[in-house]
């Protein structure tokens, strides 16, 4: 009997042995790195303020662009008189400058509504020898000689008719960009009574209405 309890008890001690040498060849599982901690990143700086600019100051318009002949704001963009501008003749009248510009170029955007500053007769509607700028010519008032002549250039419709007079405030047309021109505005020019090319005045009578009638 006891011999029969020790093979059994030799029998159960080689099966554990077994298990046992079978599981040295099983490879642990490795365990994981510790992760390393990232580095806070550097401090980024503000934006330094940069220098302090002065405020711009309004823009003050010019008592010569706010106009009977239309209504609302529109800028100068060429003066009357000496310029250096090319495009403008030599004036006989003016040797001193260099070109002239006749009138007064106000920058109008395209089909503006332009008006009778003051009665107005049609002498000409796109008068021949302006290079195409749909030239008009008005006289002012009654024709005395006091008065004065307006043209208007590069109008792309006018809608008075030669020979025919209208009052004040009446519909001429609207202003456009025909002609020799870099942008649709309106070229505002002022000669004494049926005086000829070059002998242009000053015309910021006539546009704010100040003008003998």
């Amino acid at each position: 009997m006891s011999t029969l309890i020790r093979n059994l008890l030799n029998a159960v001690a080689k099966f554990f042995l077994g298990i046992l040498g079978r599981g040295e060849g099983i490879p642990l599982p490795t365990p994981s790195p510790t992760p390393e901690p990232t580095p806070l990143p550097h401090p980024v700086e503000p934006p330094k303020p940069g220098p302090v600019l002065p405020p711009i100051p309004p823009v003050k318009p010019s008592p010569f662009t706010q106009s009977q002949w239309w209504h609302g704001y529109y800028a100068v963009t060429l003066d009357w008189g000496c310029t250096d501008f090319t495009w403008e003749d030599k004036n006989p009248f003016h040797p001193e400058c260099a070109h002239f510009h006749e009138g007064m170029d106000f920058a109008l955007p395209m089909r503006t509504p332009v008006y009778a500053g003051y009665q107005v007769t049609v002498v000409g509607v796109d008068v021949p020898g302006y290079l195409g700028a749909n030239a008009l010519h008005l006289a002012l008032g009654s024709g005395k000689p006091e008065n004065h002549d307006v043209w208007l250039y590069h109008m792309d419709q006018v809608l008075l008719h030669v020979g025919h007079t209208y009052p004040k405030g009446t519909l001429i047309g609207y202003s456009g960009n025909k002609g020799k021109v870099t942008g649709p505005h309106l070229h505002f020019e002022v000669r004494p009574h049926n005086a000829a090319y070059f002998h242009s005045v000053d015309p910021r009578a006539v546009i704010t209405g100040k003008a003998p009638r």
